[in-house]
């Protein structure tokens, strides 16, 4: 008699838990949907399609193979024309293949980053706000030695390790106290979580393709493949007689972040709030 109470207890529990889960992720949806619809966010996933389906389809844009983008060809740093039209760079390399290759190269970093620090976090920070919300103390407190940790290891690898195709497992270990701090602040409820995480992930997308275009800029790759920040650097000392090396690729990286941070923008209120705010 006991067993068949305790088993529909268990079963009454488990379908309660389920039912709140799907409530969550219901109420979720409503919170996104309307911020998905605002202007600047469609524009934002447009850009962000665009460059997702050139990444994985690029011989839309370009005829060259990864293989030819990184070869050595005559006519290193010409100008635009009906077989370059984005003209050459070094190695006589096409510029548009260059890109298109490079705009996949920073999309697969940033995406390994962030998923590295986003399911680390979700793993360390769902007890810590558990812990946080029993003791009732201070998540900056909690999270001040978390935030302290990533910073010898980036440091020790990037300037004594020299840092390669894996550069993105690191950074993701950087990225874990940004999103840890976001999950503590929080209660803890999928809803809560989620409407406070998601808006801010496409501003962390952003800033991490920035910074890996500067680590390339600044020359910390180690690797011979194709990394937009190391294309700008080398077409920067040829500016003068060159500049379309030079500008087609800065172009190209501003399009793509602008994309995020409209997103990132459009996600933060809904058109009706944007409404509401302009009455008040």
């Amino acid at each position: 008699m006991n067993e068949s109470r305790d088993s529909e207890f268990n079963e009454k529990r488990n379908s309660d838990l389920l039912d709140k889960i799907k409530a969550e992720f219901t109420e979720l949806g409503h919170f996104l949907l309307p911020r998905l619809k605002s202007p600047y966010s469609l524009i934002g996933l447009a850009i962000i399609l665009i460059a997702i389906i050139i990444s994985i389809f690029p011989q839309i844009l370009t005829p060259y193979s990864y293989t030819e983008a990184t070869g050595i060809f005559p006519g290193a740093w010409a100008p635009p024309s009906f077989e370059h039209l984005l003209g050459q760079a070094r190695y006589g390399r096409d510029v548009l293949a260059r890109i298109i290759y490079g705009i996949s190269d920073a999309l697969l970093f940033c995406s390994l980053s962030v998923l590295v620090g986003l399911v680390s976090a979700l793993i360390i920070g769902v007890p810590i706000n558990y812990l946080n919300k029993q003791l009732n103390i201070s998540a900056e407190i909690i999270l001040a030695p978390i935030f302290m940790i990533p910073l010898p290891l980036l440091f020790i690898y990037t300037f004594f390790i020299f840092p390669g195709f894996f550069l993105y497992f690191f950074y993701g270990i950087y990225l874990i106290p940004v999103f840890i701090y976001l999950i503590v602040k929080e209660n803890l409820s999928i809803y809560e979580i989620g409407q406070k995480l998601i808006p801010y992930i496409p501003l962390i997308i952003g800033f991490t393709i920035l910074i890996y275009t500067l680590i390339g800029f600044l020359g910390f790759v180690s690797f011979s493949g194709i990394q937009i920040g190391y294309d700008i650097a080398s077409a920067r000392i040829n500016f003068i007689d060159a500049p379309w090396a030079f500008i087609f690729p800065n172009l190209a990286i501003i399009i793509l972040l602008f994309g995020f941070f409209l997103l990132y923008a459009g996600l933060q209120k809904s058109p009706e709030e944007m409404q509401e705010l302009k009455r008040a």
